[in-house]
């Protein structure tokens, strides 16, 4: 999708597994997943940052639509936050602002 690779996680403890392997130029969380929530897997990730200098972008993927939650999910350290059902022109401009990007490369 417009010149990105893209890995699919069944769960957050698959996220987190993926997470220890490859380096991902940002990551789309869905909140309700089996196993391991996405609010549970940021919070792992997050603690795995800390002492470094490393930040792993990542916007949350949530029914949640309320004004409210987008606030809280910011709060708890996701960097972006889209509510679904999700167009494809919303995921662009999320994923560009959340990476300090103006375009994405072409594939």
């Amino acid at each position: 999708m417009h010149g990105h690779e893209i890995m699919t996680a069944e769960n957050g403890e698959e996220c987190l597994e993926a997470v220890d392997r490859v380096q991902f130029d940002l990551i789309l969380m869905d909140i309700q997943m089996p196993v391991m929530n996405g609010e549970e897997a940021l919070r792992a990730i997050r603690t795995k940052e800390q002492g470094t200098s490393h930040h792993q972008r990542v916007i949350a993927l949530t029914a949640h639509a309320l004004h409210t939650d987008k606030e809280r999910f910011l709060a708890e350290g996701f960097d972006g936050y889209l509510s679904k059902p999700l167009e494809q022109g919303e995921l662009i401009i999320e994923m560009k602002r959340v990476m300090n990007l103006t375009s994405f490369p072409r594939a």
